[in-house]
C-alpha cells in the first residue's frame, strides 16, 4: 500500500510538473509573440516618422528654394497665391495632421522652419533677411542632428561581403 501511494504521488509531482511547465512555455510564447508585435509596431512607426520627417524636410527645402528664386526675379509657378505661400500652408496643414508622429522634437524643428520662411516670404529688409537665412541654417543643422540621434543614421555601416 505504502508503494502504491508513493508511486502515486510520483506519478501526481510528474503530472504536476508537465502541466506547470506546459502553462509556462505557454505563456512564455504569448509573450514573445506580444514582444514581437510591439517590437513591429514600434519599428512601422519609425520608419513612417523617419519618412514624414525627409518629407517634410524636402517640403521647405524646396519652398526655401522657390522663395530665393522669387526674389531673384524669377516667376516660380504656384508658389503665392493672393499673398499665401501655396506650399508652406500644405506644410502647416501636414504639421497639424501629423503632429503625434512627429513627437515634440521634430514638430518644434519644423514649425520654426516654416514660420522663419513665412518670415522670410513677408520681409522687404535685406538685415532682417540675413537675420532670417541664419536662423533657417540653425534649425536645418538642428534637424540634422536630431535625425541623426533619432534614426541613427551615421551609426550604420555597410560592410562588404567577399
Amino acid at each position: 500500500m505504502l508503494i502504491v501511494a508513493t508511486a502515486a504521488v510520483y506519478v501526481l509531482k510528474l503530472l504536476t510538473d508537465k502541466v506547470v511547465a506546459s502553462q509556462f512555455d505557454r505563456y512564455v510564447m504569448q509573450m514573445e509573440l506580444r514582444l514581437k508585435q510591439r517590437s513591429d509596431f514600434e519599428q512601422k512607426i519609425l520608419l513612417d516618422q523617419y519618412e514624414l520627417v525627409c518629407d517634410l524636410a524636402e517640403r521647405l527645402l524646396r519652398v526655401a528654394t522657390d522663395l530665393h528664386r522669387h526674389r531673384l526675379g524669377t516667376q516660380v509657378e504656384g508658389l503665392l497665391r493672393d499673398g499665401d505661400v501655396v506650399p508652406l500652408t500644405a506644410v502647416f496643414e501636414l504639421l497639424a495632421l501629423k503632429r503625434y508622429l512627429l513627437k515634440q522634437r521634430f514638430y518644434e524643428i519644423f514649425w520654426n522652419q516654416a514660420h522663419t520662411l513665412l518670415a522670410t516670404a513677408n520681409s522687404r529688409d535685406q538685415h532682417e533677411m540675413g537675420r532670417l537665412e541664419a536662423q533657417y541654417l540653425r534649425n536645418l543643422e538642428r534637424l540634422y542632428e536630431s535625425m541623426n540621434e533619432v534614426f541613427g543614421i551615421e551609426r550604420i555601416s555597410w560592410e562588404e561581403t567577399t
